[in-house]
């Protein structure tokens, strides 16, 4: 996932939306401003792939996984 990406995903579009309804066209920067920042939302990324898959989603992840 990139930040590109999260930030056009539609479930994020849809919560975004869903909590600025009295906005026209929210984005996730009208939640929080820091959310502008891409290595921000990148460390945000890189901190939830850790917590999913703490060895990692190559061949050594999956090795480590049902080790």
């Amino acid at each position: 996932m990139t930040p590109r990406r999260f930030l056009r995903h539609p479930s994020v579009l849809r919560y975004v939306d869903s909590q600025l309804s009295d906005c026209h066209n929210p984005t996730l920067t009208d939640v929080h401003i820091s959310l502008a920042n891409r290595d921000h939302i990148r460390s945000y990324i890189a901190q939830a792939q850790n917590l999913s898959f703490p060895f990692g989603t190559g061949w050594k992840g999956a090795y480590l996984v049902n080790h």
